[in-house]
């Protein structure tokens, strides 16, 4: 999916604002900062992000978004990850 698919969805827009300032959250953490998307759509668009690169999952459930320092954009990050059954 385009860069520009990915971000201009509301909800995902939403999701990786919450990232900003190098911050790491949980999926909890983000269901408290965006109350009102439901929960399943909020896992499907952690997902998607996840699956492009533009989250990372770093333990423990929690997510992070990675920068690039040089030009303030985001940064594709492969990340591991149980496959969907």
């Amino acid at each position: 999916m385009p860069s520009a698919d990915l971000l201009l969805h509301p909800v995902r827009l939403r999701v990786v604002q919450a990232f900003l300032g190098d911050r790491t959250l949980t999926t909890s953490d983000l269901r408290a900062e965006l109350p009102d998307v439901p929960t399943a759509s909020l896992y499907r668009h952690v997902g998607v992000l996840a699956d492009a690169g533009v989250l990372t999952v770093v333990g423990s459930g929690r997510c992070e978004v990675r920068r690039s320092a040089a030009t303030g954009s985001m940064s594709p990050r492969r990340r591991s990850r149980t496959p969907r059954r």
